[in-house]
């Protein structure tokens, strides 16, 4: 019994392990059209989605100037053509 417990949290382990390596920060803007009415496509960010969609979502650092959560996609298809993750 004793060995099957060391077996349950090794893997739990293994496993939390796993989930933790794969967890990638940053965030997707949704695609919008800006005040021109120019249609600007979804963007992957590294780190923040910042600014407002009717004057242009861009990629910061700064945690005070991140966009609301309705200019923020949680899939994002533009992560995978992101030149850092290739």
């Amino acid at each position: 019994m004793c060995k099957l417990a060391v077996v349950v949290i090794c893997c739990f382990f293994v496993i939390l392990l796993e989930y933790t390596v794969l967890v990638d920060g940053g965030e997707c803007c949704r695609g919008h059209f800006d005040n021109l009415r120019r249609y600007h496509g979804q963007t992957w960010c590294p780190i923040y989605c910042c600014g407002y969609a009717s004057e242009g979502l861009y990629c910061c650092d700064n945690p005070l100037l991140r966009t609301l959560g309705g200019n923020r996609d949680t899939f994002c298809s533009s992560w995978f053509w992101y030149t850092q993750n290739l």
